[in-house]
């Protein structure tokens, strides 16, 4: 084969890779990870993983849809219940920080939140960029050491007063009529 037709297969492979990428990011961003989170603790009801940068938190956002892809901020319980026990599952818009925690509520309704060992965090591929997706793993290790959320990043994560007040109303029912 000549060198001309080496340089026109290796343009043509430009070109169609170039218009690929785009058309494939529509459908599978390379930033939508299935995250496993292992180890969750039996007392924990919603749980939202957080990345770092310095010492400010920040969600990872969630993805909602296959087919017409979107992101919303995290509630705490878009992850797979049918797991098995001590794990959940789900889709997340990975974004790499220094450091990555968990936010969760317990059964109590208590808020708390802890950061995780870099040996805890198993990131995605970096090969997520060409083909998209990807799977990381967490382990939640560490809800011992947990300390309460300050009340500003549960605003600042959702820009309410009350972090699910309409759940706060359910508990005084079920109290009234426990009575």
């Amino acid at each position: 084969m000549t060198r001309r037709r080496w340089i026109q297969r290796l343009l043509l492979a430009a070109v169609a890779i170039a218009v690929l990428i785009p058309i494939r990011e529509c459908v599978s961003p390379h930033d939508w990870v299935e995250l496993r989170v292992m180890e969750v603790p039996d007392d924990l009801d919603r749980i939202v993983v957080l990345r770092g940068e310095g010492v400010e938190p920040y969600p990872l956002n969630v993805y909602h849809a296959k087919l017409f892809v979107f992101t919303d901020v995290p509630m705490g319980g878009e992850w797979s219940w049918n797991s098995p026990t001590g794990e959940r599952r789900g889709n997340v818009q990975w974004v790499s920080g220094d450091w990555y925690g968990i936010l969760a509520r317990r059964e109590t309704g208590e808020w708390v939140t802890w950061r995780l060992a870099p040996e805890d965090v198993q990131g995605p591929s970096s090969l997520r960029y060409l083909l998209g997706g990807g799977s990381a793993t967490i382990r939640a290790a560490g809800s011992e050491a947990a300390t309460p959320a300050p009340v500003s990043l549960l605003k600042r994560i959702w820009a309410v007063d009350e972090v699910f007040p309409h759940e706060r109303r359910d508990e005084g029912r079920r109290e009234r009529a426990d009575r």
